[in-house]
C-alpha cells in the first residue's frame, strides 16, 4: 500500500484528476482536517486515526476503506459510498451523511451522535455498541443491521426500514419511530421508555422483557409479536393491532388498549389493572389468570374469550356483552 504525506496528497489534489487515483494508498494517522477531498475515490485506502475533522468528503467512493478509530465530526460524507467499510470507534458527531451507502459497514462502538443518516442504506451494517443519540435516521435503511446495545436516545427513525434488525439490549428511549417497519426485529430487553411507535410496523417482532413503559404505540401494527414480560404500563396501545401477539406475564397496568385488536392474542397471567379496554377485540384471546382489576371493559364482547382463573374483582361491566 503506497504511503503519502498530507503535502504530497495537498499537491495531488492541485493536479486535474489526480483525486480519482487513490485507491489503496496509506493515509493514516495524517492530519486531513478541512481538505475538500469531494467526489474522491479512496477504494480500500487506509485512513486508519486519522484526523479527518471538517472533511469534505461528499460523494467520495471509500469502499472497504479503513477508517477505523478516524476522526470525522462535523465531515461531510453526503452520499459517499462506503459500503463495507470500516469505521468502527470513529468519531463522527454531527457528521453529514445524507444518503450515504454504508452496506456492511463497520461501525462498532463509533460515535454518531447528531449525525445526519437522514435516508442512509446501512443494510447490513454492524452498530453493535455504537451510539447514535439524537441522530437523524429518517427514512434510512437499517433492515438486518446489528444495533445490540446500542444507544439511540432521542433518536428520529421515522419512515425507517428495520426490518430484521437486531436492537437487544438497545437503548431506544424517547426516540421517534412514526410510520417505520420493525418487522421481526429483535428487541428483546430493549428500552422503548416513552419512544413514539405510532402506526409502526412490528409485525412478528421480538419484545420480550422490554421497556415499553408510557410508549406511545397508537395504531401500531404487533400481530404476532412476542411480548413476554414485556413492561407496558401506561402505554397508549388505542386502535393497535395486537392480534395472536404473546402478552403472557406482561404488565399493561393502566394501559390504553381502547379499540385494540386483541383477537386470539395469549394475555395469560398479564397484569391489566387499571387498563382501559373500551370496544376493544377479545375474540378467542386468552385471559387466564390475567389480572383485571378495575379494567374498564365497556363494549367489549367476551364471547369464546377463556377467562379461566382469571379475578374479575372491580372490573367496569357496563355494556359488555358475553
Amino acid at each position: 500500500m503506497a504511503e503519502i504525506t498530507r503535502a504530497e496528497l495537498m499537491q495531488a489534489l492541485n493536479s486535474a484528476g489526480v483525486r480519482f487515483r487513490l485507491a489503496g494508498v496509506d493515509l493514516s494517522r495524517l492530519d486531513l482536517s478541512l481538505l475538500n477531498l469531494r467526489n474522491a475515490y479512496l477504494d480500500w485506502a487506509n485512513l486508519s486515526a486519522s484526523d479527518l475533522r471538517g472533511t469534505n468528503l461528499g460523494g467520495a467512493s471509500l469502499r472497504g476503506a479503513n477508517l477505523s478509530h478516524c476522526a470525522l465530526n462535523g465531515a461531510n460524507l453526503a452520499e459517499a459510498n462506503l459500503n463495507g467499510a470500516n469505521l468502527n470507534e470513529a468519531q463522527l458527531r454531527r457528521a453529514r451523511m445524507e444518503r450515504v451507502y454504508l452496506r456492511e459497514a463497520q461501525l462498532r462502538t463509533a460515535d454518531l451522535q447528531e449525525a445526519q443518516l437522514s435516508q442512509a442504506n446501512l443494510h447490513l451494517a454492524d452498530l453493535s455498541q455504537a451510539s447514535l443519540r439524537a441522530a437523524n435516521l429518517e427514512n434510512a435503511n437499517l433492515s438486518d443491521a446489528l444495533l445490540c446495545s446500542a444507544n439511540l436516545f432521542m433518536s428520529r427513525l421515522p419512515g425507517a426500514n428495520l426490518m430484521r434488525a437486531n436492537l437487544n439490549k438497545s437503548n431506544l428511549s424517547r426516540s421517534d419511530f412514526t410510520g417505520g417497519n420493525l418487522s421481526e426485529a429483535n428487541l428483546a430487553v430493549a428500552d422503548l421508555d416513552s419512544a413514539t411507535l405510532h402506526k409502526t410496523r412490528l409485525t412478528k417482532a421480538c419484545l420480550i422483557g422490554a421497556d415499553l413503559i408510557a410508549t406511545d404505540l397508537t395504531e401500531a401494527n404487533l400481530q404476532g409479536a412476542r411480548l413476554n414480560g414485556a413492561f407496558m404500563s401506561r402505554a397508549d396501545l388505542t386502535s393497535a393491532v395486537l392480534a395472536q401477539a404473546d402478552l403472557t406475564y406482561a404488565d399493561l397496568s393502566g394501559a390504553n388498549l381502547c379499540r385494540a385488536d386483541l383477537s386470539g392474542a395469549d394475555l395469560s397471567n398479564a397484569n391489566l389493572s387499571g387498563a382501559k379496554l373500551t370496544g376493544a377485540i377479545l375474540f378467542k384471546a386468552n385471559l387466564t389468570n390475567a389480572d383485571l382489576f378495575k379494567a374498564d371493559l365497556r363494549e367489549v364482547d367476551l364471547k369464546d374469550t377463556e377467562l379461566r382463573v382469571t379475578s374479575l374483582h372491580g372490573v367496569v361491566f357496563a355494556e359488555l356483552n358475553f
